[in-house]
């Protein structure tokens, strides 16, 4: 069993939203704990969103942090998109919901997992809790466990089980990827990533960034297959 821990960030806007976080097994994580706490102190807890970006110490924190999870054994995962590359096809109560950015990152992050990982490896996502889009997340999750090309040869689904945790050690890697992705897909020139650079290590990441171009098409053929009385199956389009 292979374990992910993962958190989004921009979820709240309607632009770029990401999902990011580290997948690895029970060593990994077991490993990390103790090298995130003391690399963070004399922090107790990290969260991107409270680090103090125009002091000096931000830079240092993000070098001692960045290489952690890669010394560790763990891989970078990811789901991106850009909602305002596909908001006009839609009803904005659709975006809102059915399509909103988060449900729709969580394509590339969940099956790029499951397409890299090997065939006699199971899966448990552990995400960040949230109520907002917790119930569309289960819905898709649903639908991507039950799909043939992630059974294992005993029909067994490779997505063992997605649950979800308040904010914990765990979680704080990937809060910190999730974070440095978004400002990487908003401006990869920014000073905001420069100083966080170093979480994205050698830039490596299952997963991955959905193209506009993709995005678009995926949702056009969708619209018509739903104008022509076809129910619709976005896995089609991965």
């Amino acid at each position: 069993m292979l374990t992910a821990y993962v958190d989004e960030s921009g979820q709240e806007g309607q632009e770029e939203v990401i999902i990011a976080g580290y997948l690895g097994n029970d060593k990994a994580w077991e490993r990390i704990v103790p090298m995130w706490k003391d690399a963070i102190k004399p922090r107790n807890t990290l969260h991107m969103k409270k680090v103090r970006w125009a002091s000096p110490r931000a830079k240092g924190l993000l070098e001692r942090i960045g290489p952690i999870p890669d010394l560790c054994g763990l891989t970078r995962i990811l789901g991106g998109v850009r909602v305002s590359d596909y908001a006009d096809l839609f009803h904005p109560m659709l975006v809102e919901r059915l399509v909103a950015g988060y449900a729709v990152a969580l394509y590339p992050l969940v099956i790029g997992v499951l397409n890299w990982i090997p065939k006699d490896e199971r899966l448990h996502i552990v995400f960040e809790q949230q109520t907002t889009f917790a119930e569309r997340r289960e819905e898709i999750l649903r639908v991507i466990s039950r799909q043939t090309q992630f059974k294992m040869p005993d029909g067994t689904s490779q997505l063992a089980a997605w649950s979800s945790k308040p904010k914990e050690t765990l979680l704080e890697p990937a809060d910190a990827l999730a974070y440095t992705a978004l400002q990487k897909m908003r401006d990869p020139s920014s000073e905001r990533y420069k100083v966080c650079s170093p979480m994205m290590g050698d830039g490596t990441v299952v997963g991955g960034f959905m193209p506009k171009d993709f995005v678009r098409d995926m949702f056009q053929f969708i619209n018509l297959m739903i104008q022509h009385g076809v129910k619709p199956d976005i896995m089609d389009r991965f």
